[in-house]
């Protein structure tokens, strides 16, 4: 991998959902305490991701994907809260990098769930990869432009 990163002018990153997808199955009780073990774990590893990024090609764009809620059935407002708050750590380490971008998807498919989730109910469908693809081209376009 090393050798496609550093040819790479750009890197798009999209991790942890698995994480925060089984932290949000657990019952209310244990949500919490297994929320904070868990980010503090993932941070850690988006850190070193980012310095190997980094060490690997100083140069490169990195564009992170926020995660976004793929349920139908609107979730508690706790579970919004810890998405957003999950959203929330990764946009500050990806900004922190000064080339790294975050880019939201919870507002792109809050309202669009039938649209752009596929028959799994996880998975963004065509549609959906395609909506994603065209807010990645936007933000592409604002950086490259302010370049």
């Amino acid at each position: 991998m090393d050798k496609t990163i550093k040819d790479s002018d750009m890197i798009l990153v999209s991790i942890g959902g698995n994480d925060v997808r089984s932290i949000l199955s657990l019952n209310d009780l244990a949500k919490e305490d297994q929320f904070k073990v868990r980010l503090d774990s993932y941070l850690g590893n988006l850190k070193q991701t980012m310095k190997v990024l980094r060490s690997t090609n100083p140069n490169s764009i990195v564009i992170f994907l926020g995660l976004y809620n793929p349920y139908e059935k609107a979730s508690n407002v706790e579970d919004i809260r810890l998405l957003n708050e999950w959203n929330y750590n990764t946009q500050q380490v990806v900004e922190e990098d000064g080339k790294g971008i975050f880019i939201p998807t919870y507002d792109l498919l809050k309202f669009n769930l039938g649209q752009y989730i596929a028959k799994d109910g996880l998975h963004p469908n065509s549609a959906g990869y395609q909506a994603l693809a065209n807010r990645v081209s936007k933000s592409v376009e604002t950086i490259i432009t302010n370049s």
